[in-house]
């Protein structure tokens, strides 16, 4: 009989935090001074918005973890570079 031994090696891979940005273009006539500019997408509501997975995260760290706003936001700082206010925390929690 032949056997395999095994050895493992576990680690935590960094977690990055990935910004997309949309941008728009404002153009001014030449001719009459008139000023049009595109529109965003759908999915672009405001100016800074979080995705599914940023809130994912914070939802874990409050709900579960039971860490008050501002330590949350703190966390998410530290774990994945993502600067919350604590006031941000609490309106993704509700």
């Amino acid at each position: 009989m032949v056997r395999h031994l095994r050895q493992q090696i576990w680690e935590v891979v960094p977690a990055h935090l990935k910004v997309t940005e949309h941008q728009i273009a404002l153009i001014r006539c030449p001719a009459c001074g008139k000023t049009t500019q595109g529109e965003f997408s759908g999915a672009v509501r405001s100016r800074v918005q979080y995705g599914p997975g940023v809130k994912a995260r914070v939802l874990y760290l409050q709900q579960y973890q039971l860490l008050p706003y501002h330590r949350t936001s703190e966390a998410m700082r530290d774990l994945f570079g993502c600067h919350l206010s604590a006031g941000t925390v609490a309106n993704i929690v509700r």
